[in-house]
């Protein structure tokens, strides 16, 4: 299934929650069906509200040591991750405010777990329990803040508060079950994820070559504050080839045939 948060067109701010399939939303009041909408008429929300924490996992920045894993299992104790202002979530097809504090604005594709129930310490044969479903984040940043966070030795958080795009849905792991290897790490999915910047490709990753799984990212996150209902865990799937710094008018599209498309536009 996609689970998805949505409001009408026709009655704005009105949340409803349903299910996205063959281009219509069926709502639903948490168990039962409700009506049946066209997509047209229908606005996708992001599919959390307030996320209780917004954790972003980065495999891919200098210094980090991988070498002592094995057959796919991830080096649980060379995790770290950032808490993220899940104040700036929006959902697919949202225009970003404008960015007036840096010139140097990019963004980061992550696949990303929408955690379903509390837990602390999980082991890696219960994480996949914790996991409602599967979607897209993207997290736009501003290069030169986050250099300047590296250098002195902090998470990269603030040069993040430019924005937080998130789902189009959460598509639930029995439909991923295709694209799905499992190994030691737990439950690994085998997608293609591009993006775009003004319809012109600048990114593609196969998420079977990320070096820790996202039930490796729920079992490390635990052991601190836990995990709740809500909670969103991402992991970056690397940086775009960008010629340029993202402008007013940009329209970028992260793409996923599993997981559908998020769009955003800058403000």
């Amino acid at each position: 299934m996609k689970l998805c948060r949505f409001d009408l067109i026709s009655s704005p701010g009105t949340v409803r929650s349903g299910v996205v399939y063959s281009g219509k939303i069926y709502e639903t009041d948490g168990s039962n069906p409700v009506a049946v909408h066209e997509a047209s008429d229908s606005r996708l929300l992001s599919p959390v509200g307030l996320a209780p924490s917004f954790r972003l996992f980065e495999p891919w920045v200098a210094g980090s040591d991988w070498s002592t894993m094995s057959e796919g299992q991830a080096a649980i104790a060379d995790l770290s991750f950032a808490y993220l202002n899940s104040a700036t979530i929006v959902g697919t097809h949202t225009e970003l405010a404008p960015f007036h504090t840096s010139d140097e604005i990019s963004f980061k594709p992550c696949l990303t777990a929408i955690v379903s129930a509390f837990g602390t310490n999980v082991m890696p044969e219960d994480a996949e329990l914790h996991i409602l479903g599967v979607t897209l984040a993207n997290v736009f940043f501003a290069r030169d803040q986050n250099r300047i966070e590296r250098m002195r030795g902090y998470p990269p958080s603030r040069s993040h508060d430019v924005g937080i795009a998130l789902g189009p849905a959460i598509t639930t792991p029995d439909e991923l079950e295709e694209t799905t290897i499992q190994d030691l790490g737990g439950r690994r999915y085998k997608l293609i994820v591009t993006a775009t910047v003004n319809e012109e490709e600048v990114f593609r990753f196969d998420t079977d070559d990320l070096p820790i799984t996202l039930t490796d990212a729920i079992c490390f996150a635990s052991t601190t504050a836990g995990v709740r209902s809500g909670d969103v865990i991402a992991i970056t799937l690397g940086e775009p080839n960008l010629r340029s710094p993202l402008k007013s008018g940009d329209e970028i599209r992260v793409t996923c045939d599993w997981l559908g498309t998020l769009a955003s536009r800058v403000g």
